[in-house]
């Protein structure tokens, strides 16, 4: 049984992401892009907790390396824009969501984009996306 945990484009959970893909243009000289995501299941009777027993772990992976667009250590994760400020800091880091996720509208977890890098070169990146580590479901 596949798990129902995925990226949505909103926070009524009605907008997958296609494969979790990022698609993003920056100009040169512009200033950074803020985007927001959510991470979530439509199935309200269901739980999220990392296999391990820690945090649920949110990375940015690139695929397409030295394809000339952004790479995961240009992107700063939080679960606040408040928080983006922060994690502008460490640009690449995971973003923990410990105490595991629960299933439905109200459980999904708000997730900030930042996305830095150079300015002076414009990039386009389309093969950017969004993974956790490994994550069991429950039923809630």
């Amino acid at each position: 049984m596949a798990i129902t945990l995925q990226f949505y484009a909103d926070a009524a959970l009605t907008s997958p992401l296609s494969s979790a893909t990022l698609t993003l243009d920056r100009e040169i000289g512009g200033p950074t892009v803020d985007a927001q995501v959510f991470l979530g299941s439509t199935n309200a009777q269901r739980r999220f907790e990392a296999a391990d027993g820690g945090p649920i772990q949110i990375s940015v992976l690139d695929g397409v390396p030295g394809d000339g667009g952004f790479v995961p250590t240009d992107i700063a994760l939080a679960q606040s824009q408040y928080g983006l400020a922060q994690a502008a800091a460490i640009p690449g880091a995971p973003l923990n969501i410990n105490g595991g996720i629960n299933g439905g509208v109200p459980g999904a977890v708000p997730i900030w984009l930042r996305f830095l890098g150079n300015s002076y070169t414009p990039k386009t990146s389309t093969d950017l996306a969004l993974t956790t580590n490994t994550v069991k479901e429950f039923a809630a």
